[in-house]
């Protein structure tokens, strides 16, 4: 049974509204917890790969006057994103719970960092291949990389604290 009064007469809107429920402020922006980590492994290796290319155009083109080698240093760029990824990966860095702990973070990215820095100078080392890069663009990269990493967490330690504080973060809906 149905009491309510209709008017024939006047058209209708077929658009449902969806329910207003006061006191929840509005979401703008969601994202899956579970895709925390990946983008932050995606952001991480994009810093890394810009960082070995912006270095090298800014100290060969304020110390020679020309850019360097984009292709020479891109590749450094890539091997260092991917060999820093995959130590960070297996130390379980990634996860939304550890980069909200910026002080370990700031501790343990630094340690990596250098680890893998020092690692593929000895791998040059061995190979001979380390006349080929500068030394000033390398340690360039090398700083301003870790700079950027290290601003990078702080970025993420903000927007993860942000976004449970205000539950923006999907999830699965599961009735009980």
């Amino acid at each position: 049974m149905n009491y309510i009064k209709r008017d024939f007469g006047a058209p209708e809107s077929l658009a449902v509204e969806p329910p207003k429920i006061s006191g929840q402020r509005p979401r703008f922006w969601t994202i899956s917890y579970t895709a925390v980590e990946p983008l932050a492994m995606l952001c991480d290796g994009l810093i890394i790969l810009s960082a070995a290319i912006l270095s090298d155009l800014a100290y060969e083109f304020f110390t020679i006057g020309r850019p360097g080698d984009l292709v020479q240093y891109g590749g450094l760029g890539a091997i260092t994103a991917v060999l820093f990824v995959a130590v960070v990966k297996s130390h379980n860095l990634y996860d939304p719970s550890e980069l909200l702990d910026l002080k370990s973070q700031t501790s343990q990215i630094a340690i990596k960092w250098i680890g893998v820095f020092l690692f593929l100078a000895a791998i040059s080392f061995a190979m001979k291949v380390g006349a080929n890069f500068s030394r000033g663009a390398t340690l360039t990269f090398e700083f301003s990389a870790l700079a950027a990493l290290l601003c990078h967490r702080i970025i993420w330690r903000l927007v993860l604290a942000d976004g449970l504080a205000v539950r923006r973060f999907s999830g699965r809906k599961i009735a009980l």
